[in-house]
Order: structure tokens, then sequence, then C-alpha cells
């Protein structure tokens, strides 16, 4: 119970941290972005419960609180992120590249990915992301990338 009247302390300045990173951005000029504080102190959203966002957009910032039910998605428990040595989370990482993984790996990965596609200003709104990030990684387009990268950087240069 303390840990819980703690955080419930703690979290009006988390927002008001999120508000000045995000006032920053628009200072600096950026025209979109994303600033989160994902459930479960994260640093990116969860699927678990509610994530706070400030949104940046044409100068105007927005809170919001976004939950994976919102977007069509299936909400789960941060254990069911959980990874463990390098060997392990090297095989989690290329198995949901490669359109594998369990349903919470690949629609975590798919939900902050709907949040860069819409920073990036390639899709209107965050759940329109969603769609085009599950299609690209249950067809493994993101470890297609990845191997061509890997392929290129072992290229001499000017070869």
């Amino acid at each position: 119970m303390a840990v819980r009247k703690a955080f419930n302390r703690l979290l009006p300045d988390v927002r008001t941290h999120l508000e000045g990173l995000a006032e920053a951005l628009r200072i600096l000029g950026q025209r979109r972005a994303v600033v989160l504080h994902g459930h479960g102190g994260l640093d990116e959203a969860t699927l678990e419960g509610p994530n706070q966002l400030v949104l940046l957009e044409n100068g105007e910032l927005r809170r919001q609180a976004l939950s994976a039910a919102d977007l069509g998605l299936q909400p789960a428990p941060l254990e069911a992120l959980l990874g463990g040595d390098l060997a392990t989370n090297q095989a989690i990482f290329e198995a949901v590249l490669q359109g594998g993984g369990t349903r919470a790996q690949r629609e975590v990965v798919a939900l902050n990915t709907a949040l860069v596609l819409w920073a990036a200003g390639l899709v209107p709104g965050v759940a329109e992301g969603v769609a085009p990030a599950l299609e690209a990684l249950a067809a493994g387009a993101p470890w297609l990338r990845l191997e061509r990268l890997r392929s290129a950087l072992q290229r001499p240069v000017g070869g």
C-alpha cells in the first residue's frame, strides 16, 4: 500500500515531466512527437494498462491515456513480455521480426510501431498504424530489412 501511495504522489510529476519534454520538442521546432510513460513505469507503451502520452502535433500539445484495447489489441500483463538472458532476448527479437513470437510480443511491437508511424506523419492517427505494423510483422518484413542492412554493412566501402 505504501508503494501505491508513493506512486500516486509521483504520478502528477510524471505528467508534468512528459509535458515539459513535449514542450521542449515543440520549442525546438518538432512538428510531431510522442512523449510517453508506459504503464508500469516503462519507457515504451505497454499492453497492460493505460499509457500516459503527450502528443505534439503542429505546435499543439494533447494529453492522452492510451490502452491496448483502445486500438483493438489484447491487453496483456508485463510478465507476458519478460525475456531472459542475452540469447533468450535475441531469440525473441528475431522471432518477432520474422513474424513469430507470442501474440503479446507482436502486439506490443505493433503498438509502439504505430506510435512511431504517427510521429513520422505516415499515418493520420495512432490507431491507423496498428494494422500495417501487424501486417509487416506477419510477413517478416522487418527481418528482411534487417538482413539487407546487415548485408550492406558487410560490403567494403565503394564496393
